[in-house]
């Protein structure tokens, strides 16, 4: 799987590749959806994200349709990026058929969610956490913002 950000001060996206000869997520409707975001749930907290998957409404952090799956921070874990990662257009297509084709697919990310838990700089925590890894990061617009709000 390759993995992509582009970070702002509040929020920004991950994209997802499938990499050639990569298997594809199985399954239809919600389970196929599930599968891709256990993988890239996988492979961002081999590299220390902490995140962990759950359905919008079981969870109640999240709204969307019974089976809208998402990736959020642990709530055990403060060493972590607190973020949010979904499907923006879950009720429009399924990421996870478009990814198994070959396509992009884009998922928005929420920074700083936990409320009493400053982190200001969340996206700086994913910066260096995919520069360990060698994942792209594009912090460029959340540095400028910062730098406007000294």
């Amino acid at each position: 799987m390759l993995i992509d950000f582009v970070l702002g001060a509040e929020g920004g996206r991950v994209t997802v590749r499938r990499e050639s000869g990569e298997r594809g997520c199985h399954g239809q409707g919600w389970r196929a959806e599930h599968a891709l975001l256990h993988r890239l749930k996988v492979a961002l907290n081999k590299v220390g994200f902490g995140l962990v998957k759950k359905r919008a409404q079981k969870d109640g952090h999240l709204y969307g349709a019974e089976g809208t799956p998402y990736l959020r921070a642990s709530t055990s874990v403060l060493t972590h990026p607190h973020i949010y990662i979904w499907d923006p257009a879950y009720a429009i297509r399924n990421a996870a058929e478009d990814y198994n084709g070959g396509e992009a697919v884009v998922f928005l990310v929420s920074g700083d969610i936990w409320e009493g838990v400053s982190q200001p700089h969340w996206w700086r925590l994913i910066g260096e956490l995919c520069e360990a890894a060698g994942i792209l990061c594009d912090t460029s617009a959340a540095e400028a913002a910062a730098a406007q709000s000294l």
